[in-house]
């Protein structure tokens, strides 16, 4: 996908509380222009994080420790797939 082919709609809320010019940030927004509505995003301690924990995101955002993200996403990829929103 070509940077110019990015929908205009957006799944961050205007402003943030990132650092000015975070590159983090940057990419956030632009993996969730590519990623679409139906994303679930799980993001282990960090910057984005702490960036997102004011209901910036328009998607669900998890926070989990370190250590259990990964089982996390299991979770919910088995949950998705027992509602039939996910096949596999």
């Amino acid at each position: 996908m070509r940077l110019k082919d990015l929908t205009d709609e957006e799944q961050l809320h205007l402003g943030s509380n990132s650092c000015s010019g975070c590159g983090a940030y940057l990419g956030l927004r632009l993996a969730l222009k590519v990623l679409g509505e139906n994303t679930i995003i799980v993001n282990p301690t960090g910057c984005i994080s702490a960036c997102t924990m004011m209901g910036e995101t328009k998607v669900p955002f998890f926070h989990p420790l370190f250590g259990n993200a990964g089982s996390i996403i299991s979770g919910m990829d088995t949950g998705l797939r027992v509602l039939g929103k996910r096949e596999g």
